[in-house]
């Protein structure tokens, strides 16, 4: 029996389902917290009809929520969640509501000039992990199109219908510029590359290293979700770090989910090799190893991150992962993000922690 984790009055979860293997993906096109992307804080109904998704997956016979969705860009009224698909390690999620201008793939999201001219984002799944890749319009956006009504996705090909896109052309690939015909309604195939990022260096108990705050210290066991880093003093179930993007060309924007409700300073590290088992530091465990470089450092929540999360490249920080490291080609990078903790107390004295590790192979 599956419920949102902020489930309320006409949310509407339920609008729509799908099912991929152990995965459920279910959305609420009613929804209304200013949250962004995956993971954000759920507490806010300030954004009405903006819509969400939710993710679930099974363990055995257990099924648990593994992640909070919403747009990129939310919005009132955009009814993200109105339509949602799973494939594997890949979400698509139809927004109709939605009034920006953008065409094509990763546009100008802040534009409201076109109204109900609707879109779909592209989320994927790194681990336990899940990432929002890319923002989908059509490419000859129309206000009213409704773009993102129905989404299908197999692999590495989805499709988003417009039912009232209005061209008169026949066939495929049409003269799009034409409006002559109401209501006529098309489709959109789009295709993909799905990164071979992969995650590792957990504090969920399966590696030879525990937790520095596991039992008998005061922490419950195991100390972090599956699949995440060490539990922290604001979320026992550990921090996550996600990557969106690709490494050729470098777009790489690589998250971390820390809690709902965390500001503090954090920081990247990258290494050339890792250490599989972990080493115990401050309150957490270190995988990241080798040739060691320390980059992004800023505030969770500042430079435009969403509360709760850091990330890098940001919106003040934007040179890009591969020159600012100076990454060779052809070699694989181990990144782990070292935070604060909020309250010093916890468990330990240390008043520090990791995330889960980050395994990127760059071409």
């Amino acid at each position: 029996y599956l419920k949102a984790s902020n489930a309320e009055g006409n949310d509407h979860f339920g609008t729509d389902v799908s099912l991929s293997g152990d995965t459920i993906v279910v959305g609420a096109p009613f929804e209304a917290s200013n949250a962004k992307g995956v993971n954000g804080d759920q507490a806010s109904n300030t954004a009405a009809y903006s819509g969400a998704a939710y993710v679930f997956v099974r363990n055995g016979t257990t099924w648990s929520q593994q992640a909070y969705l919403k747009a990129s860009n939310t919005d009132l009224w955009d009814w993200f969640g109105d339509t949602v698909r799973v494939s594997d390690d890949t979400i698509v999620i139809g927004a109709r509501g939605e009034d920006s201008a953008a065409t094509g793939v990763n546009g100008n999201q802040l534009s409201n000039t076109f109204e109900d001219a609707g879109a779909a984002h592209v989320y994927w799944r790194t681990g336990v992990a899940w990432s929002h890749q890319a923002y989908v319009k059509a490419s000859n956006t129309g206000a009213a199109d409704e773009f993102g009504l129905r989404v299908a996705v197999s692999n590495e090909t989805f499709v988003v219908t417009t039912p009232s896109e209005d061209s008169g052309a026949t066939g495929v690939d049409g003269d799009q510029s034409d409006n002559g015909t109401q209501s006529a309604g098309a489709a959109y195939v789009f295709a993909f590359d799905a990164p071979e990022y992969s995650s590792y260096c957990f504090g969920d108990g399966s590696l030879a290293t525990a937790c520095p705050c596991s039992p008998p210290n005061t922490v419950p066991s195991p100390p972090a979700a599956t699949g995440h880093g060490c539990a922290n003093s604001l979320n026992l179930a550990g921090a996550l770090l996600s990557a969106s993007g690709t490494t050729s060309p470098d777009t790489l924007k690589i998250t971390g989910h820390v809690a709902p409700v965390y500001v503090s300073f954090a920081l990247l590290l990258k290494g050339n090799a890792s250490d599989d088992n972990g080493v115990a530091s401050s309150d957490g465990l270190r995988c990241v190893d080798g040739a060691l470089l320390r980059f992004g450092s800023h505030f969770a929540g500042t430079n435009g991150d969403a509360q709760g999360q850091w990330s890098y490249p940001n919106a003040v920080q934007t040179t890009p992962i591969s020159t600012l490291t100076l990454q060779p080609p052809a070699q694989t990078a181990y990144y782990q993000l070292f935070y604060r903790n909020a309250a010093p107390n916890f468990c330990t004295a240390a008043t520090a922690n990791w995330s889960s590790g980050l395994v990127v192979p760059w071409e």
